[in-house]
């Protein structure tokens, strides 16, 4: 691996360690594109994302019929962004909700980890585009550095 590639993958993890929001995008059931907003506080490397949501929400059911999402997050005050495309998976099992679960989320869920209204969505990442005052396609490589690790991390 050259030097500038490990800069350029350092300066997404930096990136994706401060980020506390994200913008999922997917196609709803008339085919339109749609954009959500979501809270970004766990990942495992730079390649899964992890989101809790409400399976209320219509883009949860419409994430597990089609899976093709798009993420991007950005730092507004550098002008910097980071396009992921991958697959969602939808969670809805006590193990995989109880990764993520906070005492403080009681006020979304009030039921607890075993809410009915709690869904884990993970995002797992296939290609990418990154702006930094330049454009650089991303593939799976880029994604899949052992350096990062395998464990789940909070952003702080």
């Amino acid at each position: 691996m050259n030097k500038d590639m490990d800069d350029l993958k350092d300066e997404l993890w930096n990136l994706i360690q401060r980020t506390h929001f994200a913008h999922i995008s997917y196609i709803d059931d008339e085919d339109r594109p749609q954009t959500k907003m979501v809270f970004c506080n766990f990942h495992k490397g730079i390649s899964t994302f992890y989101f809790s949501s409400n399976t209320s929400s219509n883009h949860v059911q419409l994430l597990s019929e089609r899976p093709k999402t798009c993420v991007y997050i950005s730092d507004s005050v550098n002008f910097k962004g980071l396009m992921l495309n991958g697959d969602m998976i939808v969670h809805r099992d006590h193990d995989t909700k109880q990764l993520l679960w906070h005492d403080t989320d009681v006020q979304y869920y009030p039921k607890g980890v075993e809410d009915e209204d709690y869904t884990v969505l993970e995002f797992v990442v296939h290609s990418g585009r990154y702006f930094n005052g330049r454009n650089y396609d991303l593939d799976k490589e880029v994604f899949y550095d052992k350096r990062f690790g395998d464990k789940i991390i909070e952003n702080k």
